[in-house]
């Protein structure tokens, strides 16, 4: 007999739980919890504890980033603080 699991697992860091899409702009603090792709604009602060950001290719992050860890393919123009690491693309 098969038992349905009653906590909830761990996020795969492979999944990402927030897309923030190509016309997407924010401006602010923007925290969050597991694993977001950004492809739009942030300008502020980008948060997360243990979280990790993906700035996609086109994107345009104009704010400070404090994450658990950071994959940068586009342009961040702010200072980047990774508690595990930051991944850095051409």
């Amino acid at each position: 007999m098969l038992k349905k699991e009653k906590t909830r697992p761990a996020a795969d860091p492979g999944t990402i739980s927030t897309l923030l899409g190509l016309d997407t702009q924010v401006e602010g603090t923007f925290s969050f919890k597991e694993t977001i792709r950004v492809d739009g604009r942030i300008k502020g602060q980008l948060l997360s504890d243990k979280g990790t950001v993906i700035v996609g290719e086109k994107a345009v992050i104009d704010a400070d980033v404090k994450v658990g860890t950071a994959i940068i393919r586009g342009t961040v123009n702010g200072r980047i603080e990774a508690l595990d690491r930051i991944e850095i693309y051409a």
